[in-house]
């Protein structure tokens, strides 16, 4: 797995398999989620996958409205 994203909140980590494209993020807290796209996937795709998962792991605790990728 390759570091490509880092907030304050959270790291983003990109592998590229056969079968697509793993975005697994950690938060500080020991949170992860990981979310998968086609093999054909782009960097913005990947930076997208960033966002909504970051979305979806602070949904409901914290008000975030705008994610900086790194």
């Amino acid at each position: 797995m390759i570091l490509f994203a880092e907030t304050d909140l959270a790291v983003g980590y990109k592998e590229r398999t056969a079968s697509g494209v793993y975005v697994t993020i950690e938060t500080g807290d020991s949170r992860t989620i990981t979310l998968v796209a086609p093999v054909t996937a782009t960097d913005a795709i990947c930076d997208e996958l960033f966002v909504t998962g970051m979305e979806q792991l602070f949904s409901g605790s914290t008000d975030i409205t705008e994610m900086p990728v790194a």
